[in-house]
């Protein structure tokens, strides 16, 4: 040690002004060295912590909007007004809007751009499935409404038949009139009810009672004597048929509407939701592994380029 002391000292100024200068400059490389492979490593995992972050608020957002249109069309389900239709007409056209906004976003990575080519496909298909039901929602009103006008014509042209035949103490067309204006009623009863609860095996109960209706309307044909009874009893017959075929194309449009909203929007929104919330997680997972080891290569860096400071000046 001391004949290395002593060969310093021997060195004259200039060279041994050289040496540390050439010293502090290979530490200062050194340090530059460190901070700058810390840094971008640093700023790499940031980078990537951002983007995560960025298709996790995207993600977000277009969950929201898609929870808002599912929501909406429960709404219309129960209320079928055109206020209920507008409203999930708007809540699917943000959430459209907001996927195409957010397309880039999305496309920074694979598995953002799987999911961005899943929902565009799906928010298409519970778009149109939607129109359908409306479509059909509307066709069932068109039905209804021509049962609610088929139905008191009928009623009244069977108890004018019923009252005649009382009149002309006619017990026998009396009696069957009036069980024909019960299996009438029985079958508004049936129908109602499957209206309210689109029970299939109520279908075949309302096919029974028109299977009734007609069987007694064969027997007031039958037993109207009169001209005037004979030809309400024929109107009757028309009207039951008409009726009849109008509650079957208002069961085949509930049919119809029942099967897209179980088979295509109740299948469809909640895949939509679930593949949002697998990239939700999977960057959230992601994100908690990038911080601390971002954090922790940027604090390493710092301390390497400390210590290394702190042996430049010693130097010096």
């Amino acid at each position: 040690m001391g004949t290395q002391m002593a060969f310093w000292r021997n060195l004259k100024i200039g060279v041994r002004l050289g040496l540390g200068i050439g010293l502090v400059l290979g530490l200062l490389i050194i340090v530059s060295g460190v901070a700058y492979l810390g840094l971008t490593t640093g700023n790499d995992h940031f980078s990537r912590y951002r983007s995560l972050a960025r298709q996790t608020a995207a993600a977000g957002l277009i969950n929201g909007d898609l929870l808002t249109a599912r929501l909406s069309v429960k709404d219309f389900l129960l209320k079928g007004s055109d206020e209920s239709v507008a409203k999930v007409e708007s809540a699917i056209t943000t959430m459209q809007q907001d996927i195409d906004a957010n397309a880039a976003i999305l496309s920074a990575s694979d598995a953002g751009k799987t999911l961005l080519d899943e929902v565009e496909d799906d928010a298409k298909a519970y778009h149109d499935g939607f129109k359908q039901v409306v479509d059909l929602f509307q066709q069932k009103e068109t039905y209804v409404k021509e049962l609610d006008e088929l139905a008191p014509k009928i009623e009244a042209e069977l108890k004018a038949i019923s009252d005649n035949a009382f009149g002309s103490s006619d017990a026998a067309l009396t009696y069957q009139a009036a069980g024909a204006l019960h299996d009438h009623f029985l079958a508004r009863v049936y129908i109602d009810k499957f209206m309210l609860d689109n029970a299939p095996d109520e279908i075949q109960t309302v096919h029974d009672e028109f299977a009734l209706f007609d069987k007694q309307i064969a027997i007031v044909l039958g037993d109207a004597k009169p001209a005037a009874e004979q030809q309400l009893a024929q109107d009757v017959a028309k009207l039951g048929k008409e009726y009849a075929a109008a509650f079957d194309k208002a069961e085949a449009s509930i049919i119809s509407r029942n099967d897209i909203i179980n088979n295509t929007l109740n299948k469809i929104g909640p895949k939509m939701a679930a593949q949002v919330k697998g990239l939700v997680d999977a960057n959230k997972a992601q994100q908690d592994e990038l911080g601390p080891i971002a954090s922790a290569e940027i604090e390493e860096s710092l301390v390497v380029m400390l210590i290394v400071s702190g042996i430049v000046r010693i130097s010096l």
